[in-house]
This record gives structure tokens, C-alpha cells and sequence, in this order.
């Protein structure tokens, strides 16, 4: 397109009036030209895309300052990466420098239209204003630049009348908005410009100002020139407008600037004028007086005036600016414009400032522009409301349906008689090849492979490279690729890098793939031997709209086809975890072995996007080291299937880790839709994009001629192989612990639902409601729930996006999810079993109890009748209850029950200890140590006597030390270690089981823990070990169980709810008042309505906060970042707690009792939560609970006395029902006021009254000692947060690895199959030494058990790699020979050096020294490494 070139000298120009003074004009003219000669600018040779956009020294450089020659380069290559910071490039000039708005408009003046198109565009990305109406710089016609907006589009989200959020984004040049005009007479102190940055983004200079960095005194191209931005809301509250609002800024003295001022007043909703003070006689003066006396809304700003906002009359203010706070204005401001833009009907739109006269319209004045518009108009009217399918087989109808069978049946079939169509298609169209080409020298992408159709048109493609060849000779191009996921910003970054045009947006834009050609500068040619890269940009991987295995065929074959074709590829990874990008990689790997015929060379670089922190991602070498492991260990597979040579994944691709990895931070700086883009982004582009350079002058890379036979030959080996692409890759993984944690989701569910059923039933067994438990019942109980499990599993492995790579687990989690059903329903009727076992027991004291409340009680009302005098004096009335109560409730407890005396649990244990072991030592008891916390077990064990060969073996290789005693290997720690765990374990499960709390405590107790734990060591000496345990271990292993049981806390819980004494003290309050109500002359009726509210309170309060830890641990489970993800989510950051506390005493319980530390870690969770989230989450829960408690039974009382007074009965058919209806809730009976005589109760309606008015007095007294102090002291042990919390996560394996310590990662608890972790340790951490050494190891099990290395077992030293035949624990274990690691235990062992070798009483010396690599971790290298690898 070629624009009109302008005469530096000149006639008749508009706006000059012939009473101007000549000498003035012919000053600015020249100053101009001056300017024009400094920027090395022309105005009559226009500068051309092709120019900028090709790769040039200075484009690979990235400059802050530089010479005034170089301005003008400098700008342009950093607005096309978007570097806002391009109109803040420093001159080197320390006087008479050029003011940035100046090199702006001055290559804006000398760009041919294209590129001025580029320019506008990238000042839009930028979120720059952009010239609107500008003034020839020596003509003074003023042009309205419209083609320039052409390929803006702007997006923005308003909320509608409904409150929803609706988002929009249109070709700004149709969008129709509201507009605000502002403008100024006179001089001005205030900067207007500055003012509306504040309403449109006050974090980014929209408009330039004299304020911004660089800014000069002198100006020559701005005054007159009318700029325009959009503010776009984001659908937040706080947006400062609610709707898209266009502002425009005519710099310079309006007064002088007619033509624009009339254009722009008329079009504008809304006007806003500075004013300085000004004479009556000023020329403004007519203009002010119109606008004032004008219907269109008016805000005026004063200079001089100091007063704030001010409403003149209907739709006009006026706000004072001198000495006023800015934040302050632009409020008042923002407010006004709201209120105008509210009273304004009037919107204006871009294209309608082409219907003013006197302007120049680039596209009406140009004629090729003209023409080129008048064809697009054509054809768009053509194409209008049609699905782009539609348009394929209307217009192009070799593009359509025949076009989608030839390729499938091509693909079928591959003869080559199927390419005569695609040559007859090719001969019917001569032309198009050669406009192609045009298309393509010209800077516009063409399509490579057809994303509909998954195919390439080879005879096309080659046609269009002919003509490549015929117009530009066969040129020397390198071939970059760029694979990465959907809307992972690949184009946005070939764009920013290249200055390309490929399509963005959120969503699927690229289909296929695309490639454009980048010219090479004349100078650059000869240090890159190339004259072109071809950008050859992709359609994103595992795009929604596709789905199944299609998708994955059609990815691995886009992924194979770029990746071969390119000299280098690209991997645009959104974040730094490669995981969902290596299976694609892998794909490659396998098919560029196959590949034989096409024996290419190709590399890649890793383009991590979107990360936070650059610096922290360049320092991770461990990251690094780590993805080459990964990318060698899957050749070296792959190779294995393709019987190929290949020893690491350089040998398949070019790659250097060090250097081909790179990272660029988020693209916005801040939020969307008003954020510029991140200069930091922009120039790690420039970075990224000077690495690629490197990679191109290293390469060899093609001729034209022979680009179009490899993309024959590559096309031709794809269609002829079937590939099987059946490796087991990282996507396996991901999916995969995507999978656990939906079953932990699942798993949740039906645990919750059981904690519900066993609770209620509970209630139902403690109110003799049922008198059996069945299976079948808690199934029963379980369908719904079970129900939505089995419907939620469905739905995950048929809809999931990887649903063809979960279908192999279906199965076996199908299982998985009925054994762990079956089980829980299992375990829950064996507690509720015990409980109906343990009613029987709990009887006679639930009886002697309630015997003594209820004969309280009806002494508390027969007293009044006895006294002689009906005293109503409060005093006397305490006088006598005080004396009944000291002379008759006292004695009549202390002569029937006894006290329950306190217990000491561990004298019972020594007591019964030294009946087994008199020989014991005195002082044995006092020195026991805790047989968790031992460094070694080397004082509890003894070497096993045996015979025959073994023992002649065994003594041969005996050390002089083990000749006197036993030293256990590190093997033999790590499996008694686990022994302890286990033993330990399953205690705790007998302890819970006794349920002290209820049924108080037994002697007979502690006999049947040590009798476990006696039988348990006999077993484990039996087993294939070579040593056994002395005595000394069994009585510390008891000792050490029953110190942390809570069999202490249990009995204080059991004496204070069944002690006479205690509890009836409790209850003397409620007595007192029975006893008061009765003087008083109370109804039966009315008491017995009193005395059962009564007997609700406390069983209310056990309720409330029963259901309000299962809605905690519901809401922990789905808000608590720690707890809402499975198992391994929760290590890591019980990983990441330990690392930020740097405890080594924390991590030594973490090592060797990792389930007693998750534990903790879960209990402090919740009591962090409860104490945080008290008032705003628990609070409110246990109100809402209460609410709920009050109309259960407020409904029991109401249709108990309906059901009474329809049957006709008595009191105590009232009881029986109002009792029943709440059975589900509280453990509440007939029996329990049985000893309350009602014989005389037949108000029942005065009886409902009764609970209807005391009841919620009692609600709030409850409510009231509600308190995150006393809450977790209230809560029932068996239901609290934490612990329904541990039976979530704690009811899995925790068989640690028995050469690192490693827990096992399986999540079920005594599961079938394997054992195995996802990263085991380094070995000394576990206190684990070289063989015949005290140094302690570095080495890590997935290494070892690839090496000949050697290690100790009963049956002598075996071979790691055979470590099975060791049998025993080991043989349970399944540890692969891979170099998965985590870098976070190398960090641990250098941060704890000293701290391990204390402990161990061991050094990391000879052997065992740590290598220099592991201290350059920091402890936030170690963090990312728990992000990166555990989820």
C-alpha cells in the first residue's frame, strides 16, 4: 500500500491564516526538520514493515539509552515485543533531547501503512493511547488514521441487572461507548494527561505527561494531536466505570486546534475542560459560554480554585485543583463523570469520525487502500453469519467434505494415486500458489497443516514453496517450531519475539499449524549463514474441543511432524513443571527412531512460562539435572522397544540443559483487561529470543528446495507408520494422582456419611432404640451415598480429558473403592458392637445414676410440702435446700456409691512387669528411656543363637565387636524400627477400643496390651532375623506405650460424668431451682416440662459439638490447602512446615515416627484453624447446629402432645414418643427420667409450653459458652476434628523402606501387592552407614538397586539389585532402578550436617561425603522441588 509523500515546503495548508506572522511558522517548520534529521527520518521514504520486522544486530539487543541515530530502532524493536518501556528509552544527549512522544510520532508519520497498522497495534497490547486525529507535521491537514484500529480488539466484563457477569470483546473500531473529551484553554500547571491516567490505570501512563521518565520542556509533534484510550472494566465492585468508556485527549491549547475541538466536542458524551483563570476578553471565553449554556454534561477543572467537587446545575461540576491531594480529585472526578455518563444517552463510536469533512481518512484517501477495502467489504458481505465450515465448502469446496474424505482415505490407504486429486486441485488453480507466496514474502502467516482435516497438502505446500523459490531464489532458512499446550501463550510469544501476526485469544485460536517467514538483515547474513527462519507456529495440545484417543493420536502426530520438521523446537510449558509436556516428548523420542528414512537432527528448548520467579527457576540446577535424567531414562526405553543405540536424549534431540532451559515471568502486569504487558516478560523474550540466534548460527539448517522434501518425506513416514505409542509416560503419573485424589475425595465422602449413620445409631443403641448391628443395615444406611461415589467414578473415567489413559485403573480403584467400603462398614459395626456389648455393663451405673437424679428430684418437690411455713423469703428458701441438701443428698451418695478413686497406670504397669521379670534391675524403672526416640537399638538386641552352616558363616565374617554383643545393621534398625511403629500402632487401636471414657478403667487393661506385645516380639524373633530382643526392649516398649496412651485423661473424662459426688455437685443449681418452682406453687405439668429441659442441656451440648467436628473436618477437608488433596499433598507440606522451622527435632520425629509426626501436624492444623477461623467458620456452625437441634425438638414436644391427645394418653406416652422422634439426635430415653414421678401431668399443652419457653433460654446459655478456649476442651475424643481427620489420613501403609526409611505411599492400610514410594531419601538420613564404617551413607535406593553394591542381611551380603532374595521385608518391596530423586533431602542433609552426626554419633566423611553439587541448594530450591514433584 502506497501512502501520498509530503513536500517539506508548502501552500494552502489548513488552519494557517494569512494574518499570521510568517517567521514563526518558518521556526517551527524548521525545528521539525531538524527533528527529522536528528531521528534520521525522511518523511518522504516511508518506513516498511519488511524493514523492522527482520532480524537485524539491533533487534537481538536490549537497550535502556542510546544514541539519538539509534532512537528511533531502539523504540521500534521494543514495541514490538510490547516493552512498554519503549517511550521511555533514555537518550544519551544530556542537552537538547528528544521528548518520547516525539520519536513516537515521528516514526508514526514516516511508516508506511502496514506497519503504521503494526504500530498501533502494539501501542494498543501496550495499553498506550493511540493517535486518533493527527495533524501533518508541515501541512497541517489533519488525518484520521481509521485503518490502524482495524485489528484492535478489546475486552472488558460488565454486570447486568441481574448481577451477572457478562464479558464482551469487540473490534474496537465498531464497539459504540460512551466518550469522554478532555481538553484545555490556555496554559495549565496541572497535567491533564496525568489526571486521566488516574481514571483509566492509575499504575500505568497511559497517556504520556510532563511527570513520566524522559519527558523534555520542548515538544514538536504532539500539540494538536487528539489521542484516544478505552477503559475496560473487569465486572469487580470496584471498577471505576461500570460499563466500556472511551477518553480522548487533544493535546495542546484547544483554542488553537479548531477543527479537532469541534470534531470531538460533538462526538463526546461527556466534555471536561482545565481552565486557568481567565480574562473576560479571552478568545475562549464565547466557546466556555456556549458549552456552559449547552444541553451536554460538563465538568470544568479549575486551576485556581480550591474547592472540591461542586454541582453548578443539572449534568455540569466544577472541582477546584490548586492544593488539592490528586487521589482525592480523581475520586471527586471519577464520581462526576459517572453521574454525567448516567444523565448522557449519546455514544460514540470510531468509525463515525471518518463523516467529518475537512479531515483526511487513510482509507478513503489512499487508493490502494481504497480498493483493497472495497475488495475485503466484498467478500466479508459474502462470508457474513456463516460457520467457517460452511464458508470451506461453499467457497472452497476442495477445502470441504471431499477434502476431510480424501484426507481420511489417504490416510487408509496411502497409494499414491491418491495425490492426483490434490495435483488436479493444484492445476485448476495456477494463481493461487504465487499470491500464497506473495502472501508469505509479504509477512503473513499460511496454514501447514490443516487443523480441521489433521492433514498436510504436500502438493499445495510445494507449489507454494516453488513459488517461494521462483520469486526469492533458493534461500538458506532455519526452521523453528513451537509445541506447547492450548492457550499456554505460544503465539502471543512467537509474536512478541518476531513481531508476527499469529492469531491469540483465550481459547483454541491456531488449528493446525501455521509458518511464516522472518527475513534475515543483509548484515546478520553472514554471521547466521541463513536468509530466513521459517516460524512454523501449532494448534495447542489436549485442546477441549477434541477428546479421547483421537486426541491423543492427533497430538503425538502434530507433536512428531513439528518437531522433525524444525531445526529447533520450542517446548512452551505454562509454570515449571514439565509433566504434562513430557509425554509428548517422548512420543518424539520413540518416533524419530523409527523415522529412518527421514535422519534428522533436531533440538529443543524448554520455554517455561507464566513463573513467578526467574531467578529462583535459573538458580535450580537440581531442576535441571533432574528433567535430564528424566529425558534419558525414557530414551533409554524407548530404545530398549526400538532395539536402537540411543544412550541419552541428546543423541534423539540436540539438547543442552544448561542452557536450552529458559524461564519468562507472567506475560501482564496485573490483571487483566487494563494491564500492559510485563517488561520483564518482554525482555526475557529478547532473551530467549538471543538463544535461539545461537542455535541458529550453530545450524545448518536448509534450503527451500529441500524444506519442501523433507515435509514430503517426513508426511510420507508418518502416513506409511502406524505408531503404537504405548509408553508409560508422565502423563500416566499425572493422571494418575489426579485419580487419587478424586479417590480421596470419594473415600471422604463415604466416610463421612458412615461418621453420620454410626453416630446416630450410637444414639439409638445408648437409647435401646435397636439391640443389633448388621452389615446389611450400615449398607443400607450407605445406598445413597454410595450411590453418588459410584456415579461421581463413572463420570470421572468416561468424561476426564485423559479418560483413555484412566481406563486401565478403573478396575482395580472400582475395587479399591468397594474393599474400602466393606471395610469401614466392617470396622463400624465392630464399634458399634462393642458399644451394645458394653450398654450391658454400663447399665447398673447409667441406672444408679439416673436413680439418684430422679430421687433428688422428687425430694427437691416434696421438700416445699413439708416445711411449715410456705416461706416465699428467698432466704429462707436457700436456708432449707442448703440443709436438705447437706443432711440428706450427701449421706444418701456417700452411703450407696463409693467415690471413683483416681488411678497410676504406670504402677499397675511396673507392678505387673515385675511379676514377670523379678530380676529386673531396681533402678530399671527410673533410667527406661522412650523407645521412640532411641538413636539405635543396639542395647535392646542380642545375636540369635544357630547352627549347622549358617552359624559357621555367620562366625567367619563375625567383627570382635560382635563377638562380645550385637551391632544390628542399618537394615536391622530400619525393620525393628518399623516393628516399634506397627506394635504401637495396633496398642492404640486396643486403647480405643476399651473406651475409658464410658466404661472407666481396668487393671485388666494393661495385662492385655503387654500380653499383645509380649506375643508380637515372639513372632518377630521367630521370624528370618539374626538377633533377638532382651528384656529390656519389651519393658521399655511398654513403658513407652502406656506413658503416651491417654488412659489418665480417659478416666478423669469417665470419673467426672460418673462420680456421684462430682456430678451431682454439678447438678445442684438445676435441683435448687425444681425446689424453688415447687414453693412457688408450679404446676406438674410445668415441672416436669422444667426438669426435662434440664436433663436436655448437657446432652445438647454433646451433641452440638459431635456435629459441629464432623462439619469442621468436612470443611477442612475442603478449604484447608494442607488437607483438601491426598496423602502425598499433605507430606509436602508437612515438608514444607519442617523446612520453614528448621527443627531437627521435628524432622527426627518426622524420620523415624512419620505417623505419629502427621499426626501432630493434622492436630495443629485444626487447632490453627479452629483458633483462626473461630468466629467466622466454627461459631457460626455450632449456632447453625443449635438451630437446628431447637426445631427437632421444639417439632418432638409439638407432635408428642398431638399424638397424646389423639390416642388419649398419658404422660408417659408423651415421653415415650417425644424420646423416640429424637433418638437420632441425642442420647436421650424413657429410662432416664423413669425415677421422676408424672403420674400427676396432664396439662400436656401447658407441658409443650413449657419446653417451647425454657428451651431457648437454655440454647442460649450454651451458645454463650461457646469459646475457641474452651472448644476443643468440650469436644468428645472420639469426635473431634483432628482425629476423624487422622482416620482419614492415617487409616494407610506406613511400612517404612528398610534401607532409607521411606513411608509408603499406599493408601491402604494392609494392602495386597508391593510396597513403594515415589522418592526414597538419601540413607544417612535413616542413620544408615557404609558397610564396617561409621560414615554414614549418600547414596539413595533407586541407584543402588541398579549396582553391584552389597548389603547385609541374616543370610549374608547380597547384591542391592537382587535385594528381593534377602526376603523378609524386603521382599515386600518394590523399588524401581530409575534416578527419580528429590532434591529436597540433599538440601535437608547439608542444613543438618551436624545435627545427623550428633544424633547418629556417625560422620558424612570418607565415603558418606557429601557431594559439593548439594550444598548450592538453598532451602527455597528444596521447597519448589516438593512443588514440582509431589501433587
Amino acid at each position: 500500500m502506497r501512502e501520498p509523500d509530503y513536500p517539506l515546503q508548502g501552500t494552502g495548508r489548513s488552519g494557517v491564516q494569512p494574518q499570521q506572522h510568517l517567521q514563526p511558522k518558518i521556526t517551527k517548520e524548521k525545528k521539525i526538520e531538524r527533528l527529522f534529521h536528528k531521528l534520521r527520518l525522511d518523511i518522504n521514504h516511508r518506513l516498511r514493515a519488511a524493514d523492522v520486522l527482520q532480524i537485524t544486530a539491533h533487534s537481538l539487543q536490549s537497550r535502556e539509552s542510546c544514541a539519538e541515530e539509534e532512537l528511533i530502532q531502539t523504540y521500534i524493536q521494543k514495541l514490538l515485543i510490547m516493552n512498554y518501556r519503549a517511550r521511555f528509552v533514555k537518550n544519551n544527549q544530556t542537552i537538547n533531547t528528544v521528548h518520547p512522544m516525539d520519536v513516537q510520532m515521528a516514526v508514526f508519520h514516516c511508516a508506511h501503512g502496514l506497519l503504521k497498522q503494526i504500530m498501533v497495534t502494539k501501542l494498543s497490547q501496550c495499553q498506550y493511547a493511540l493517535p486518533l486525529l493527527v495533524p501533518h507535521p508541515f501541512t497541517q491537514q489533519i488525518e484520521f488514521p481509521l485503518w490502524t484500529f482495524r485489528q484492535i480488539n478489546k475486552s472488558w466484563k460488565i454486570r447486568n441487572t441481574s448481577d451477572e457477569i457478562i464479558s464482551q470483546t469487540q473490534l474496537i473500531y465498531k464497539a459504540e461507548t460512551p466518550m469522554v473529551f478532555f481538553f484545555r484553554f490556555g496554559s495549565v500547571t496541572s497535567s491533564k494527561s496525568q489526571l486521566m491516567n488516574s481514571l483509566i490505570n492509575e499504575k500505568h501512563n497511559t497517556f504520556f505527561h510532563r511527570n513520566c521518565p524522559g519527558s523534555s520542556r520542548t515538544r514538536e509533534l504532539m500539540d494538536g494531536v487528539v489521542e484516544i484510550s478505552w477503559f475496560c472494566p473487569s465486572g469487580s465492585y470496584d471498577d471505576n466505570f461500570t460499563e466500556c468508556v472511551a477518553f480522548c485527549n487533544l493535546h495542546g491549547d484547544a483554542g488553537d486546534h479548531e477543527k479537532q475541538l469541534q470534531i470531538l466536542t460533538d462526538m463526546s458524551s461527556v466534555n471536561v475542560i482545565l481552565l486557568p483563570r481567565l480574562d473576560k476578553n479571552d478568545r475562549n471565553m464565547l466557546k466556555l459560554q456556549e458549552y456552559y449554556e449547552g444541553s451536554k454534561p460538563l465538568i470544568f477543572l479549575h486551576i485556581e480554585d480550591v474547592s472540591t467537587v461542586t454541582e453548578i446545575q443539572t449534568g455540569q461540576f466544577k472541582i477546584g485543583l490548586k492544593g488539592r491531594n490528586q487521589s482525592e480529585v480523581s475520586e471527586e472526578l471519577r464520581r462526576a463523570i459517572n453521574v454525567c455518563l448516567s444523565e448522557s444517552s449519546q455514544t460514540f463510536r470510531l468509525e463515525d469520525v471518518s463523516k467529518h469533512s475537512d479531515i483526511r481518512v487513510d482509507e478513503e484517501d489512499d487508493d490502494d487502500c481504497r480498493r483493497g477495502r472495497e475488495a475485503a467489504q466484498k467478500m466479508m458481505s459474502l462470508l457474513k453469519k456463516k460457520d467457517l465450515r460452511e464458508i470451506k465448502e461453499s467457497f472452497l469446496p476442495h477445502q470441504g467434505k471431499l477434502w476431510h474424505q480424501w484426507s481420511q482415505k489417504n490416510r487408509e490407504l496411502h497409494q499414491p494415486r491418491a495425490d492426483e486429486i490434490e495435483m488436479d486441485i493444484s492445476r485448476k488453480h495456477d494463481s493461487l500458489p504465487s499470491l500464497a507466496a506473495e502472501m508469505m514474502i509479504s509477512g503473513f502467516p499460511l496454514e501447514l497443516m490443516d487443523g480441521d482435516a489433521a492433514h498436510v497438502p504436500v502438493i499445495w505446500i510445494s507449489a507454494v514453496l516453488d513459488q517461494l523459490v521462483q520469486k526469492l531464489g533458493d534461500q538458506r532458512v532455519f526452521v523453528l517450531s513451537v509445541l506447547g499446550l492450548q492457550s499456554s501463550g505460544k503465539s502471543t510469544m512467537l509474536n512478541a519475539m518476531f513481531g508476527l501476526q499469529f492469531a491469540v485469544s483465550a481459547g483454541r485460536c491456531t488449528r493446525g499449524a501455521f509458518m511464516q517467514l522472518v527475513r534475515v538483515s543483509d548484515e546478520m547474513k553472514t554471521q547466521m549463514n541463513f536468509d530466513y527462519i521459517l516460524v512454523v507456529d501449532t494448534e495447542g495440545l489436549h485442546a477441549p474441543e477434541l477428546s479421547g484417543r483421537s486426541t491423543r493420536h492427533h497430538d503425538n502426530e502434530l507433536a512428531t511432524f513439528v518437531v522433525g520438521l524444525a531445526n529447533l523446537t520450542l517446548i512452551n510449558i505454562f509454570g515449571e513443571n514439565p509433566a504434562e509436556m513430557q509425554d509428548v516428548l517422548q512420543i518424539v523420542v520413540q518416533a524419530f527412531m523409527r523415522m529412518k528414512k527421514v535422519r534428522l537432527n533436531p533440538s529443543c528448548v524448554f520455554v517455561h512460562q507464566n513463573v513467578s520467579d526467574v531467578t529462583a527457576g535459573e538458580r535450580n540446577m537440581e531442576g535441571r539435572r533432574q528433567l535430564q535424567q528424566t529425558l534419558d531414562e525414557m530414551t533409554k526405553l524407548a530404545a530398549k522397544d526400538e532395539v536402537c543405540d540411543a544412550e541419552c536424549f541428546s543423541d534423539v534431540i540436540r539438547f543442552d540443559v544448561q542452557k536450552d532451559v529458559k524461564y519468562i515471568p507472567h506475560l501482564w502486569e496485573g490483571n487483566p483487561p487494563m494491564a500492559p504487558p510485563n517488561p520483564k516478560y518482554c525482555e526475557n523474550i529478547q532473551e530467549l529470543k538471543k538463544t535461539i540466534m545461537t542455535h541458529v548460527s550453530k545450524s545448518h539448517g536448509m534450503r527451500l528446495k529441500d524444506l519442501k522434501v523433507c515435509i514430503n518425506d517426513f508426511w510420507e513416514a508418518l502416513l506409511n507408520e502406524l505408531f503404537v505409542f504405548s509408553f508409560r509416560n508422565s502423563l500416566e503419573i499425572s493422571s494418575y494422582r489426579k485419580l487419587e485424589t478424586k479417590y480421596r475425595k470419594w473415600s471422604w465422602s463415604l466416610r463421612r456419611a458412615v461418621m453420620e449413620t454410626e453416630n446416630k445409631i450410637h444414639n439409638q443403641i445408648e437409647n435401646e432404640v435397636i439391640h443389633e448391628v448388621e452389615e446389611q443395615d450400615l449398607h443400607r444406611e450407605l445406598k445413597k451415598t454410595s450411590a453418588e461415589v459410584e456415579k461421581s467414578m463413572s463420570g470421572f473415567f468416561e468424561k476426564d480429558r485423559d479418560k483413555y489413559i484412566l481406563i486401565q485403573w478403573k478396575t482395580s480403584f472400582e475395587i479399591k473403592i468397594r474393599d474400602l467400603q466393606e471395610n469401614i462398614v466392617r470396622e463400624t459395626k465392630r464399634r458399634l458392637n462393642v458399644i451394645l456389648q458394653q450398654r450391658d455393663l454400663k447399665k447398673m451405673i447409667d441406672a444408679q445414676r439416673t436413680h439418684h437424679e430422679n430421687t433428688i428430684y422428687e425430694k427437691s418437690k416434696e421438700l416445699p410440702s413439708k416445711l411449715k411455713v410456705k416461706a416465699n423469703v428467698e432466704e429462707t428458701l436457700k436456708k432449707e435446700f442448703n440443709l436438705f441438701w447437706e443432711q440428706s443428698v450427701m449421706k444418701i451418695i456417700i452411703r450407696d456409691t463409693p467415690s471413683i478413686r483416681d488411678i497410676d497406670i504406670m504402677r499397675d504397669v511396673r507392678e505387673i512387669l515385675s511379676d514377670l521379670y523379678e530380676s529386673a534391675p531396681v533402678d530399671h524403672w527410673r533410667e527406661s528411656r522412650d523407645i521412640f526416640t532411641v538413636m539405635s537399638y543396639s542395647d535392646y538386641v542380642q545375636l540369635k543363637k544357630s547352627s549347622g552352616i549358617t552359624e559357621t558363616f555367620t562366625n567367619a565374617v563375625r567383627t570382635p565387636q560382635e563377638k562380645l554383643g550385637y551391632i544390628p545393621s542399618s537394615e536391622d534398625e530400619s525393620q525393628i524400627r518399623s516393628f516399634v511403629t506397627d506394635v504401637a500402632q495396633q496398642t492404640d487401636r486396643m486403647i480405643q477400643s476399651f473406651n475409658i471414657s464410658k466404661m472407666g478403667y481396668n487393671r485388666s487393661y494393661i495385662q492385655q496390651l503387654i500380653d499383645y506385645i509380649k506375643t508380637r516380639l515372639t513372632q518377630h524373633e521367630e521370624g528370618r532375623v539374626k538377633y533377638v530382643f532382651k528384656n529390656e526392649l519389651f519393658m521399655d516398649l511398654v513403658l513407652s506405650i502406656c506413658k503416651r496412651s491417654n488412659i489418665t485423661e480417659q478416666h478423669r473424662l469417665f470419673k467426672e460424668d460418673n462420680d456421684p459426688v462430682l456430678y451431682l455437685k454439678k447438678k445442684r443449681e438445676e435441683y435448687y431451682s425444681v425446689f424453688q418452682k415447687y414453693c412457688h406453687g408450679a404446676a406438674s405439668a410445668a415441672m416436669f416440662g422444667e426438669i426435662i429441659c434440664q436433663q436436655l442441656k448437657e446432652l445438647i451440648e454433646q451433641s452440638i459439638y459431635k456435629r459441629t467436628a464432623r462439619d469442621i473436618a468436612d470443611e477442612m477437608r475442603t478449604y484447608c490447602e494442607s488437607l483438601n488433596g491426598n496423602r502425598s499433598m499433605l507430606e509436602k507440606h508437612i515438608l514444607k512446615t519442617l523446612a520453614e522451622e528448621e527443627d531437627f527435632n521435628k524432622y527426627r520425629n518426622y524420620i523415624h515416627n512419620p505417623r505419629d509426626h502427621f499426626k501432630s501436624f493434622i492436630r495443629d492444623e485444626v487447632s490453627r484453624y479452629i483458633t483462626d477461623q473461630f468466629s467466622v467458620s466454627v461459631l457460626p456452625k455450632m449456632k447453625g447446629n443449635i438451630e437446628l437441634l431447637q426445631q427437632k425438638i421444639m417439632r418432638a414436644a409439638r407432635e408428642s402432645t398431638e399424638h397424646v391427645q389423639e390416642k388419649r394418653g398419658d404422660a408417659g406416652l408423651w415421653l415415650k414418643s417425644f424420646t423416640q422422634q429424637l433418638s437420632d439426635y441425642l442420647i436421650l430415653s424413657e429410662k432416664h427420667l423413669s425415677g421422676v414421678k408424672h403420674d400427676d401431668v396432664e396439662d400436656f399443652n401447658l407441658l409443650e409450653d413449657v419446653i417451647k419457653r425454657e428451651l431457648p433460654a437454655i440454647m442460649t446459655e450454651i451458645s454463650r459458652r461457646f469459646n475457641k478456649n474452651t472448644f476443643p476442651v468440650n469436644l468428645d475424643l472420639k469426635f473431634r476434628p483432628d482425629e476423624l481427620l487422622i482416620g482419614h489420613f492415617c487409616q494407610c501403609c506406613w511400612v517404612q523402606c528398610p534401607f532409607c526409611g521411606a513411608t509408603c505411599t499406599n493408601t491402604i492400610e494392609n494392602h495386597d501387592g508391593d510396597h513403594s514410594v515415589s522418592f526414597h531419601r538419601v540413607r544417612g538420613i535413616n542413620g544408615t552407614c557404609y558397610h564396617s564404617t561409621q560414615n554414614l551413607c549418600t547414596d539413595i535406593c533407586t541407584d543402588l538397586v541398579w549396582s553391584n553394591q552389597l548389603f547385609s542381611t541374616p543370610c549374608g551380603m547380597i547384591p542391592f539389585k537382587y535385594y528381593r532374595r534377602a526376603g523378609g521385608v524386603y521382599a515386600n518391596w518394590h523399588i524401581t532402578p530409575d534416578l527419580s530423586e528429590l532434591l529436597y533431602w540433599k538440601w535437608f542433609v547439608c542444613r543438618f550436617q551436624r545435627d545427623l552426626e550428633k544424633y547418629y554419633n556417625k560422620t558424612f566423611e570418607g565415603s558418606g561425603k557429601i557431594p559439593y553439587t548439594w550444598r548450592t541448594y538453598s532451602k527455597q530450591d528444596a521447597i519448589e522441588s516438593l512443588e514440582k514433584n509431589m501433587y
